[in-house]
C-alpha cells in the first residue's frame, strides 16, 4: 500500500524534471541507451576504433608541425617570389635581394638551415644518426667551438663580408661532421670489433655458401671510415683552395680557414690510422682463431 502511494509522487517528481531540466532528463536516458549500445559492441571494434583516433590525432600533429628547416626554405622562397613579382626584371629583383636588410636575414637563415640539413643527412647517412650520449656531446662542442672559432675572427674583422659568413658556417659544419665521426670511431674502437665471420650453415652444420667462414667488416665500422675518408677529402680540397687565395690575393682570412683545415686534415688523418690498425687487429684475431698451430 505504501508503494502504491509513493508511485504517484515520484511520476509527478519525473515529470517535473522533464519539464523543469528536460536536458537532464534527457542526458540520462542518453547515457542508458549509450551504455547498453557499448556493451553489445565487440571489444575488438573498440581497439580498433581507439587505433583510428590515435592515428588520426598523431596525423594531425604531424600536419600542424614545421621543421626549422622547412619554415625557413619556405621563409626564402616567398622572398624570392615577392622581389620577382614586385619588381617585375631580374636585375631590380637581384638589386632588391642584394640591398635588402629583410632579404639578408631571411636568406641567411635559410643558409644556417642548409647546414643543418646537410649534417642530419649526412649523419643519418654514414653514421645512422647520434646516439643519445653524442647528441648531448655535440651540443657542448658547438657552443664552446663556434665561440672561439668567432673570437678568432675579429683578426679579420675588416674582411668580413657575405662570402667570409659563410665560409664559416662551412668550417662549423665540418668540425661538427669531423667531431661525430671522431667520436663514434672512439665508441666502435671500445665495444665492437671491426671484423665478423660470415656463418652461412645449415641445420647440420654444413655450408651453405663459399664464404662461410671468411671476414666480413662491419655495418658501422663501414660507414665511419667511409665518413672519415669524405672528411679527408674535403680538407685536402679547403686546403688547396686556401692556399690558392693567398698565393693569387695575399694574406687574408684564406690563412685562418687554411689553418683550421689543416687541423682538421690530421684529426681525419689520425683517426683513420686508428681506424686501420682496428681493422687489423681484427685480421690479426681472425687469423689466430682460423689457423692451425702447425701454420703458426
Amino acid at each position: 500500500g505504501n508503494d502504491n502511494n509513493h508511485e504517484p509522487q515520484q511520476q509527478e517528481q519525473v515529470a517535473e524534471d522533464v519539464d523543469g531540466d528536460g536536458a537532464l532528463f534527457v542526458g540520462g536516458q542518453n547515457d542508458e541507451i549509450l551504455g547498453e549500445n557499448n556493451d553489445n559492441d565487440d571489444p575488438h571494434d573498440h581497439e580498433q576504433h581507439q587505433q583510428q583516433e590515435q592515428q588520426q590525432s598523431q596525423f594531425t600533429k604531424r600536419r600542424g608541425k614545421i621543421s626549422y628547416t622547412a619554415g625557413s626554405f619556405g621563409a626564402a622562397l616567398g622572398l624570392i617570389w615577392y622581389a620577382l613579382r614586385t619588381r617585375q626584371q631580374y636585375y631590380l629583383a637581384m638589386v632588391f635581394l642584394t640591398s635588402s636588410k629583410w632579404a639578408y636575414i631571411v636568406l641567411g637563415n635559410a643558409i644556417i638551415a642548409s647546414c643543418v640539413a646537410t649534417f642530419r643527412s649526412t649523419i643519418g647517412l654514414f653514421l645512422n644518426g647520434l646516439r643519445p650520449i653524442e647528441a648531448e656531446g655535440l651540443g657542448d662542442f658547438f657552443r664552446w667551438n663556434v665561440t672561439e672559432t668567432c673570437l678568432a675572427l675579429t683578426m679579420f674583422r675588416s674582411e668580413m663580408n657575405v662570402k667570409t659568413g659563410i665560409l664559416f658556417l662551412i668550417l662549423v659544419l665540418c668540425k661538427c661532421i669531423h667531431w661525430c665521426a671522431e667520436t663514434r670511431r672512439s665508441h666502435l674502437t671500445m665495444t665492437e670489433e671491426a671484423v665478423n665471420v660470415v656463418i652461412a650453415t645449415d641445420e647440420d652444420g654444413n655450408a651453405t655458401s663459399f664464404w662461410n667462414g671468411w671476414p666480413m667488416l662491419q655495418r658501422n665500422y663501414m660507414g665511419v671510415m667511409t665518413l672519415l675518408h669524405v672528411c679527408l677529402v674535403v680538407d685536402v680540397i679547403a686546403i688547396a683552395q686556401c692556399a690558392q687565395d693567398i698565393v693569387d690575393n695575399g694574406p687574408s682570412v684564406a690563412m685562418f680557414f687554411g689553418f683550421e683545415y689543416s687541423i682538421l686534415f690530421v684529426t681525419a688523418m689520425s683517426n683513420i690510422l686508428l681506424g686501420h690498425l682496428h681493422f687489423v687487429d681484427g685480421m690479426i684475431h681472425w687469423a689466430h682463431e682460423h689457423s692451425s698451430p702447425a701454420r703458426l
